[in-house]
């Protein structure tokens, strides 16, 4: 989180269009800045775009990418992501090996 930034800061309301699930006033943006950010990418528009790399860092929004498996994200949303945060290669999930 940047540093300007105090902990008890809240999601704007535009927010509740894509973590319609969640109660906004009890997520914690640091503790569920995953969820927070991979909802924005997948289902946000800019708006939501612009706010979590405002208030995470586009470096941090970058290396959360780049660590996350490439099926968490939209097929559509994949090669924008790619664009904007320079990203050359996603992380691959793991498979388990029935033996």
């Amino acid at each position: 989180m940047n540093s300007i930034h105090q902990s008890s800061e809240k999601l704007p309301n535009f927010f509740r269009l894509i973590l319609w699930s969640y109660d906004l006033e009890k997520l914690d943006l640091e503790r569920n800045k995953k969820i927070i950010i991979l909802n924005s990418l997948n289902y946000g528009d800019f708006s939501h775009w612009h706010w979590i790399i405002n208030f995470y860092g586009k470096e941090a929004v970058r290396s959360l990418i780049q660590d996350t498996p490439a099926s968490e994200f939209r097929p559509r949303v994949r090669h924008l992501i790619t664009l904007i945060f320079d990203i050359d290669h996603f992380s691959h999930a793991l498979r388990s090996i029935d033996r």
